[in-house]
């Protein structure tokens, strides 16, 4: 009787100890931002969200776009600091301390970033 079962029982246990069961493969990386967004904030479900998060940030880069790319950092950033889901529970590599950027620091980056410039150059 018990090996009847055993075959569904080795699938759902190792479904189980699967991250990203469930995640949509989608190409399109907004709504892989979108997805990630939904899987740390709503689901707490912090490793499909990186890997969304990482794969977006990586198509955004191979297309050169600055914009998504920015928004890409920021989704990364929002997921960090969720309380509700301690996303990449690893240790981080930037410092404790840190200054906010004034609003004129912020509209000079932007004006850099319209025309052209590269992140990297700008920093």
């Amino acid at each position: 009787m018990v090996l009847k079962f055993a075959p569904t029982l080795l699938i759902l246990a190792a479904l189980t100890g699967c991250s990203a069961m469930f995640v949509p493969v989608i190409s399109d990386p907004a709504k892989k931002l979108i997805n990630a967004e939904s899987a740390y904030d709503k689901q707490q479900r912090p490793i499909p969200a990186e890997k969304l998060i990482r794969e977006a940030i990586q198509i955004y880069q191979q297309e050169n776009n600055q914009l998504g790319l920015a928004e890409a950092y920021r989704q990364y950033g929002l997921a960090r600091s969720n309380p509700k889901c301690n996303i990449f529970g690893r240790k981080c590599c930037m410092g404790k301390n840190y200054k906010q950027l004034s609003i004129e620091e912020r509209t000079m980056i932007q004006t850099q970033l319209s025309m052209g410039m590269k992140p990297a150059a700008i920093a």
